[in-house]
């Protein structure tokens, strides 16, 4: 038996364990963009005590500044004996969730209490109706708790087709577990009260919903296990709402254009209008929609990086003292940074250009 201790708090194990699965049991938030596929070196931990030695593949994504002062990467490293582990301090996000839909609709699931969720890769947004009213009663919106399997959809895939889809299953339906509960609290009525709900999301997301093997969507021809459009029994997926509320999970387009836009259409009501509309959802997979001359054309694209920088070995989310924006100006590299703070990393859309092309 050893004692680990993570930010100060003391947890007891009989046998070696992983660092980053020992953040992740305590459901301490902690990023690992490539979903511990050792690619991207961002999992750093300051580690002291027993810990299993440094391999130099670990030592490769480390500056010798980093390794002296005793940082270590928690997806490379064990604890094999008593530990002391220190995570970076989180910074400070905000998940926008206001907004007005001029288009709404409440049949035909309009029986008592109504909750909608989109499971986004990054967030996951819940909204619960009171009965008729078109305004949200209670929002809950947190980090999608999958980002410790990868910060993309693409890192998703590749945990699953490595270690199966049952974690990311089980940490998703945890998680919407908890904002029912939440949202239901809030409002001061029992879960049970809830008569209906839609889930949508993108059509990788709402695999792990269903713990449905996502290998297809990241090979050719792209082919998903399902595009959904179906009613399904909530404990069907372990969810903790009555199997008397009729849920809906909306249908997909295809393998990269998800429910999520497939609902930002229907709630636009762009397709209902004589004018030519253009509907643009940028999210960590963005995915676009134009309906001209009485025809719907969607498209998608990896959005994420323009604000992830997932892949950059010094990016980082766009978070304060992020540089969002580089440009050269009489022959030196001008920055800003979010916030105007000093500057701890890059986000995507401050990658510079080796151009020269201002990058606005």
């Amino acid at each position: 038996m050893f004692i680990l201790t993570i930010n100060e708090e003391k947890f007891t194990y009989a046998q070696p364990v992983l660092i980053s699965d020992a953040i992740h049991e305590i459901g301490l938030p902690f990023s690992m963009p490539c979903g511990g596929g050792h690619t991207c070196g961002k999992c750093k931990v300051t580690a002291r005590g027993v810990l299993s030695e440094m391999t130099d593949e670990e030592r490769r994504h480390l500056s010798t500044d980093e390794i002296a002062a005793g940082i270590r990467l928690a997806c490379f490293t064990y604890a094999l004996g008593d530990a002391e582990i220190l995570t970076a301090e989180k910074k400070q996000e905000q998940i926008l969730t206001a907004g007005a839909m001029e288009h709404f609709r409440l049949d035909p699931l309009a029986d008592g209490y109504g909750i909608a969720v989109d499971i986004g890769t990054t967030t996951v947004v819940s909204y619960l109706y009171r009965p008729g009213n078109r305004e949200p009663a209670q929002v809950v919106s947190h980090h999608n708790e999958q980002a410790r399997y990868g910060a993309d959809v693409i890192s998703r895939i590749g945990y699953c087709n490595e270690n199966g889809v049952a974690a990311p299953q089980e940490t998703i339906v945890s998680q919407l577990n908890k904002s029912f509960s939440a949202l239901c609290n809030a409002e001061n009525i029992s879960i049970a009260s809830v008569g209906s709900a839609v889930i949508t999301g993108n059509t990788t997301m709402l695999h792990l919903l269903f713990g449905l093997e996502p290998r297809g969507i990241a090979v050719a021809p792209f082919t998903p296990k399902s595009l959904f459009g179906e009613f399904v029994v909530p404990s069907q997926l372990g969810l903790c709402l009555p199997d008397t509320c009729r849920l809906y999970v909306p249908r997909s387009v295809s393998s990269y254009v998800g429910a999520d836009i497939t609902c930002a259409i229907l709630a636009s009501g762009m397709t209902e209008k004589k004018e030519n509309s253009f509907l643009v959802d940028i999210g960590t997979n963005g995915e676009m929609a134009l309906f001209f001359g009485g025809q719907l054309k969607c498209c998608s694209t990896a959005a994420g990086p323009a604000f992830e920088g997932a892949g950059i070995k010094m990016g980082m989310s766009a978070l304060e003292g992020a540089v969002n924006k580089v440009w050269e100006e009489d022959g030196a590299l001008k920055y800003t940074t979010i916030g105007e703070k000093p500057a701890v990393g890059i986000c995507g859309s401050g990658a510079y250009l080796p151009n020269g092309v201002r990058n606005d």
